[in-house]
């Protein structure tokens, strides 16, 4: 969505929340190591980097060289059906130590993303 809204140049909407955005790569490794290492109980699978929303959508824009605008919205501007509590990341410590996994950054998954684009647009 975000990359859309770029290429229209128009602006991007953020709720002022914390996240810890995780590619989906990493979770698909980190339940297989899960099952080879036979993990068992409880374990959060989020990247080691939080954000603030507003800052994640600037990188993505830095990222794709594009210029952004990006405004702070409140949730009823969003028209959620439900709340959104202001910091919704995990600590994923556990898991880390127990398989020495490491998270993708998120500006290598931006610069991932513009290389695909690339590719489909090439």
């Amino acid at each position: 969505e975000w990359y859309n809204l770029l290429e229209r140049e128009q602006p991007i909407l953020c709720l002022n929340n914390i996240i810890s955005p995780t590619h989906i790569e990493d979770i698909a490794k980190s339940i297989i190591i899960s099952c080879e290492k036979n993990l068992e109980g409880v374990y959060n699978l989020a990247n080691t980097e939080i954000f603030r929303r507003k800052e994640l959508a600037r990188q993505f824009a830095s990222i794709l060289g594009k210029k952004s605008v990006i405004k702070l919205i409140s949730e009823k501007e969003l028209n959620f059906g439900e709340f959104r509590p202001p910091k919704t990341f995990l600590n994923s410590t556990k898991f880390i130590k127990e398989t020495g996994f490491n998270f993708t950054p998120m500006k290598d998954v931006f610069t991932l993303f513009k290389e695909n684009r690339s590719k489909k647009n090439g």
